[in-house]
């Protein structure tokens, strides 16, 4: 790609008549010119629809690029623009909470300096009624939480959503399904969703992403799509490189390499998601993954299990039932803890025979959290009188809490396992029984490797303190 050059990006077609330049004059208003990215994106984004005059060419616009890139600005220029020429507009701007939304609402008004033009424009900043509005067109800009119940109006003409990586899908879906019905009727409606990208629990966006990608190239689409990430394979090598951020829309305008290198702090991941506009796992990781890393054994040098009576054993079923793990743990004469994967592979109907085998070979101590998926087979296996031991919700709750205090402190020996890893680096946590716990249902990827370890080592520690009471 050639610098500042977008990764994907719906075409401008010459033979459509475009308001790009007219927003570009809303942007001087507001005080500022113009990057060329957000010209791109105006020229193209305001396009007529030859076929239907009147109408937009395209009715949903979609924009994804890095922090300091301008995109609020993009957005308050082609609010200010509707405002400005059209009569009785209804335009409604959210953003990823009703506090931003009202807080890039009252830059408008900054930008404008509206609040000292009463002669041009109505300024009503009551909390829940906000509104401005230029007299001259009766058209106005509103602020709305981003809840379905906070729309407002039924005649919308133009709706922008800023940071939509938010939103997962649920509350995604029920935010446009509200939007929706409220520019059915209204000819040159829009709906404008810009963001940078999120997290694997970014669902609702990720799913815009995906729509926009393929819209590019169809003729026929209704979306217009933009995106400004980096190089993938770049960014792997070197994050940092001149070569990597050379993609960023406002270098050489707004901001320079230098100055996007100096927003780098210790979180990679969170780094890489704001400036390089890549998603990750998670936000940010639950642990320092280096530490975790840290602590793995050599796969060819692991130290051997000990005798069944020394070792605790957990179980676990993935959320959507599509994986399931045995995990172990001992404390070995140095005090460390170590934990290895035993077992873990798709589909559950290999767990219960692994598991009457185990118990068979003389494990004694097995665990598991009989909630969720996980509650039918401890059930089965306590009636076939299987001794397997059930947590409280307690004792769940502070199985991850223990786990994550011992892999924070370095405390850990594990076996590398790649599935462990991968949940741990995407776990989503929750408060529960005043602890930190590990949320299955809520996390991108399954996790039943990391609760099936947190739980044997929880236990390896309980069965130690049992011991030393006798």
């Amino acid at each position: 790609m050639k610098p500042g050059e977008a990764k994907y990006a719906t075409k401008r077609n010459k033979k459509n008549p475009t308001f790009g330049p007219r927003a570009a004059l809303a942007a001087k208003l507001l005080g500022a010119q113009l990057m060329p990215w957000q010209q791109q994106v105006l020229d193209v984004a305001l396009e007529l629809n030859p076929n239907d005059p009147g109408a937009w060419r395209y009715p949903v616009v979609v924009v994804t690029v890095p922090r300091q890139a301008g995109k609020s600005f993009l957005l308050r220029a082609v609010m200010v623009d509707r405002m400005m020429n059209y009569n009785n507009h209804e335009i409604l701007m959210t953003a990823q909470t009703g506090k931003d939304a009202r807080k890039r609402w009252k830059q408008i008004i900054n930008g404008l300096g509206a609040d000292k033009k009463r002669e041009y424009f109505d300024v009503k900043k009551s909390q829940g009624s906000e509104s401005l509005t230029y007299k001259a067109r009766e058209s106005y800009i509103a602020p709305f939480a981003p809840t379905p119940k906070s729309i407002h109006g039924d005649s919308l003409h133009l709706v922008t959503v800023d940071e939509a990586w938010a939103f997962d899908s649920e509350s995604g879906v029920a935010l446009e399904t509200a939007i929706n019905p409220t520019q059915l009727t209204v000819k040159d409606s829009q709906l404008w969703i810009v963001s940078t990208k999120g997290t694997s629990a970014s669902a609702y966006l990720n799913d815009l992403i995906r729509r926009g990608r393929e819209s590019v190239n169809d003729p026929n689409a209704n979306m217009a799509f933009f995106e400004w990430s980096a190089d993938e394979e770049e960014a792997a090598q070197d994050p940092y490189s001149d070569l990597t951020l050379a993609f960023h829309p406002a270098v050489g305008h707004t901001q320079t390499l230098d100055k996007i290198r100096s927003m780098a702090g210790s979180d990679l991941s969170a780094w890489r998601r704001s400036y390089l506009n890549l998603e990750t796992a998670v936000e940010s990781t639950i642990i320092d993954m280096q530490i975790w890393d840290s602590q793995a054994q050599d796969p060819d040098g692991l130290t051997p299990i000990p005798s069944p009576e020394h070792i605790s054993l957990a179980f676990d079923i993935a959320s959507d039932r599509s994986a399931a793990s045995i995990a172990a743990a001992w404390k070995e004469s140095d005090g460390n803890l170590y934990t290895r994967i035993i077992k873990t592979a798709p589909d559950v109907s290999w767990l219960p025979g692994s598991i009457r085998r185990l118990a068979q070979a003389g494990y004694a101590g097995i665990y598991c959290d009989p909630s969720g998926p996980t509650r039918t087979l401890f059930k089965d296996l306590e009636d076939a009188g299987i001794g397997v031991t059930a947590l409280s919700t307690y004792e769940y709750a502070t199985s991850c809490q223990m786990f994550l205090d011992r892999a924070r402190s370095g405390e850990i020996t594990h076996d590398a396992n790649d599935l462990t890893r991968a949940a741990l680096a995407s776990v989503v946590p929750r408060a529960l029984a005043g602890v930190t716990a590990f949320d299955a249902r809520k996390s991108p990827e399954p996790i039943d490797s990391l609760r099936a370890t947190a739980i044997a080592l929880w236990a390896c520690q309980q069965r130690a303190q049992e011991m030393q009471m006798f």
